[in-house]
């Protein structure tokens, strides 16, 4: 039997590394901002010529060090819940 050279390819679960549309995809974010994040250094990349990729492990453990619970909300707080950062600011 002759095989492809996509019968050598790994499934998608598999894969070592993510295009930026299945990063974006899979964060629910838009792929610009994946984009512009990665730019920036907040998002872990590999840049080969043009292309962008994400090392799927990399990505996974950055995703499990950046996550943290939300502080729990101070004590006798004068902010009123339905106040913006704006309203606040007037005062």
């Amino acid at each position: 039997m002759i095989q492809s050279p996509a019968d050598d390819l790994l499934p998608m679960a598999e894969t070592i590394v993510l295009t930026a549309a299945e990063l974006s995809s899979m964060l629910g974010i838009d792929r610009k901002t994946l984009y512009a994040a990665a730019s920036r250094g907040e998002v872990p990349c590999v840049r080969i010529g043009r292309r962008v990729l994400f090392p799927r492990e990399t990505i996974e453990k950055w995703l499990t060090a950046s996550s943290t619970t939300p502080p729990a909300p101070a004590p006798h707080s004068q902010a009123k819940p339905w106040q913006t950062c704006s309203a606040k600011a007037r005062r």
